[in-house]
């Protein structure tokens, strides 16, 4: 299940824009992280950073061919450079809004298989959305 869910939030962070699934892709992390913390005293399972790997699909410990690594590194080859201003007096990137977004070809949002998965409950995925 946990394999599940993290796949969800992957898959989710993947569609959506970077300067939007960043946060709810740290969210749900953490979520998913303290749940099987959790867990793990009463149950055997395996072990949260045995999981996070497979589901990464990390090939070694010095790679950067994982899953989050690639898309992470490629939306901030296209996408940062072509819409953000880094303004040095704030060190921050901020959106330019003379420039017209086009949009990019992404993978559509991944359909929620149970309430659970995303917040937890039904009623937290509607109020955090």
């Amino acid at each position: 299940l946990f394999r599940e869910n993290l796949d969800y939030l992957m898959e989710r962070f993947e569609a959506l824009d970077i300067s939007q699934g960043i946060l709810e892709f740290h969210t749900g992390y953490h979520i998913l992280e303290s749940a099987h913390s959790s867990l793990r005293e009463y149950l055997e399972i395996d072990s949260w950073d045995t999981i996070v790997k497979e589901m990464n699909e990390n090939t070694s410990t010095l790679s950067f061919g994982s899953r989050l690594c690639v898309y992470i590194y490629k939306e901030l080859s296209s996408v940062v450079p072509s819409y953000y201003n880094y303004y040095l007096s704030t060190s921050k990137f901020i959106e330019d809004k003379y420039v017209t977004r086009r949009e990019l070809r992404k993978n559509p949002l991944p359909v929620l298989p149970s309430p659970s998965f995303l917040f937890g409950h039904r009623i937290y995925n509607e109020t955090i959305r």
